[in-house]
């Protein structure tokens, strides 16, 4: 066996005296565990806010604020004041639902407030056509998109999740723009493959999944590439790991990050920020905006 270098053995010996046998023990073993699995360890514990502090082209700390700096609206101000009252409205419509309806997933998995009005206030602004969402549970993030596609008489809502028992506060007239696709146990990968090789192209792509490092960073790789042109990419918990931020700059791309309660929403707008707009005169300025903007 080669000998430690005289430096090394010298520093062992100090810190034996100073912590004693134990704590040394652990002290060596987190030094040679960083150098040998650092990599793996990054990839998978949670982001710090410094990280998309440094990363992100912006950090919101509410809807509102994101909503105002990234899309404009028809009649400015007035026009998300109108959509903060619908949201109100849904919002007690949801109570009823979770004080009513038989849950099969904890209440606590639910997009939070901010984020479930962001993805309301995008889908009312800038009507997509087609919206992916990974992850269903109860179905709270699913009742906002539904209802807004419900309000703008547009779009489709497909959801991916492991099981069919899911969406249970979705009701009947919320079901009808809604495709659940339920992916093969045994071949995870290639059956959300096969399913968004099957859709349209994606206007606004939501995870909220598995959020470990390797479905995480799948998931992202893969919606994009189905993107429509000014298509947006959205992930919920992405401070869980750091499979938001890899991917991100690996696209070289700077997300929209919203600082939450309990997590962290970011956003990833593909198209210039100038084309995320509902501002559209008429049919002709319409053709010249991405498919996501047009009224």
């Amino acid at each position: 066996m080669p000998l430690l270098p005289r430096d090394a053995l010298g520093k062992l010996g100090e810190s034996m005296r100073e912590y004693g046998l134990r704590e040394t023990v652990e002290r060596s073993s987190l030094w040679v565990a960083e150098r040998l699995l650092g990599g793996t360890i990054r990839r998978h514990r949670r982001a710090p806010l410094s990280a998309f502090a440094q990363a992100a082209s912006s950090m919101h700390f509410s809807a509102q604020d994101l909503l105002e700096s990234y899309v404009v609206f028809r009649n400015g101000k007035a026009s998300l004041s109108q959509l903060h009252s619908e949201y109100e409205t849904l919002c007690g419509q949801i109570e009823e639902r979770y004080r009513t309806q038989t849950l099969f997933y904890p209440q606590y998995y639910a997009v939070e407030q901010s984020s479930s009005f962001l993805l309301y206030a995008l889908v009312r602004s800038l009507r997509p056509s087609v919206v992916l969402e990974t992850g269903v549970a109860n179905g709270h993030s699913s009742f906002f998109l539904l209802n807004a596609m419900r309000a703008n008489d547009h779009g489709t809502l497909h959801s991916i999740d492991r099981s069919p028992e899911v969406g249970s506060l979705l009701a009947s007239e919320e079901r009808e723009r809604w495709s659940l696709h339920v992916l093969q146990a045994k071949s995870l990968k290639r059956s959300f493959l096969q399913i968004l090789n099957e859709l349209p192209p994606i206007d606004l792509f939501l995870h909220d999944s598995d959020h470990t490092y390797p479905w995480q960073s799948f998931e992202l790789r893969v919606a994009l590439k189905k993107l429509a042109p000014g298509g947006i990419l959205a992930s919920d918990d992405c401070d869980g790991c750091n499979a938001f931020l890899d991917f991100c700059q690996g696209v070289g791309l700077r997300p929209v990050i919203l600082v939450e309660t309990r997590k962290v929403f970011g956003l990833v707008f593909t198209w210039p920020m100038d084309h995320y707009t509902t501002g559209v005169r008429d049919e002709a300025e319409a053709a010249q905006q991405p498919r996501l903007a047009r009224a």
